[in-house]
């Protein structure tokens, strides 16, 4: 897959939380994201540095899960922390708990720990 690598987070949500795919243009030969049928961008949202756009991956999650508590914290040193916490369908209680120094992508890295989509080295809290 083609991404800017400052962009994988991007990537990863719109995948898994919104549906879009990274398909093939057969038109103009380059590949592009599906957003739904007919409808194609050359890139996905900013949901990393944009508040707003991360925003809507927490009205997704609510969305998909139903009852979610989120919690963020912004500290004076380590920036802003961000737990997410739901529980499934299957009863499955999911948690995940991130910090950055933005406020957006701790939210999406949050979140996608919580689905069980992406992992890294941990802090603690």
């Amino acid at each position: 897959m083609l991404i800017k690598p400052d962009r994988t987070i991007d990537a990863l949500v719109a995948e898994h939380f919104f549906g879009w795919k990274w398909t093939p243009n057969k038109e103009h030969s380059y590949m592009n994201w599906t957003v739904c049928e007919g409808i194609w961008s050359s890139d996905v949202p900013d949901y990393t540095s944009n508040i707003a756009e991360a925003m809507k991956v927490i009205e997704r999650i609510i969305e998909m899960y139903g009852i979610v508590r989120i919690e963020c914290r912004k500290g004076a040193v380590d920036g802003h922390l961000v737990e997410i916490t739901w529980s499934s369908s299957e009863k499955t209680k999911r948690h995940a708990l991130y910090r950055d120094e933005s406020l957006p992508l701790a939210i999406c890295k949050a979140a996608l720990d919580a689905a069980n989509i992406y992992r890294e080295p941990k802090h603690d809290a």
